[in-house]
């Protein structure tokens, strides 16, 4: 397989404090568009060499109406009708410089899955899809296509990518096309028949 060979220095970890919860993510950004995991500006360190300042823009892709959404600076009021959980969505990030970026999510439990719609779907690599590889969490999807974004560029593969090892990816954004809607995460062990 030619694609998905991840150049992108990312770390995600899952941090509880008290009854809140959430993920501390450090990737390095390159100026211009990055796919980067659940960003939440707000949550960005005093430590982060990449500041708020340099962020200029953040759009969302919600699946169920194939639109994208802006989120940072100004957050677009029709995201609000869409219904759209978007905490395990990766985002388009514009910086305007590169360098490394330190922030920690909005409040949010452990990855334990999320239904994906038919068409493309935006995703975050979490810790714990570390040393699996996408047959053993794929849940019940037909994985179509999916592709990374590196140094301005996409990198894709086509079906069979179910083996296809999710290594040291844990942190960056992914975008999968699925035939139809499906549990992504977790078991890949089909629901029961249906019935006659």
């Amino acid at each position: 397989m030619a694609g998905l060979v991840v150049f992108v220095s990312a770390n995600m970890t899952y941090i509880e404090s008290g009854s809140k919860a959430s993920y501390m993510t450090e990737i390095e950004l390159n100026k211009g568009w990055n796919l980067i995991s659940a960003f939440n500006v707000a949550g960005i360190t005093d430590t982060s060499e990449i500041k708020k300042q340099d962020i200029l823009a953040v759009w969302v892709y919600v699946p169920q109406s194939s639109k994208y959404y802006q989120v940072y600076p100004n957050l677009d009021a029709g995201i609000s009708n869409q219904g759209f959980d978007y905490q395990y969505s990766s985002f388009w990030v514009y910086s305007n410089k590169a360098g490394n970026v330190k922030y920690y999510s909005s409040e949010m439990s452990p990855f334990a899955g999320m239904p994906l719609f038919g068409g493309w779907n935006f995703i975050t690599i979490f810790p714990e899809m570390k040393g699996k590889r996408f047959t053993d969490i794929k849940g019940t999807c037909n994985i179509l296509k999916m592709c990374d974004f590196q140094r301005q560029n996409w990198d894709c593969a086509d079906g069979g990518v179910g083996g296809v090892d999710v290594g040291s990816n844990v942190g960056i954004g992914m975008i999968i096309k699925v035939s139809e809607a499906c549990q992504f995460g977790g078991s890949s062990i089909n629901p029961p028949p249906s019935l006659p």
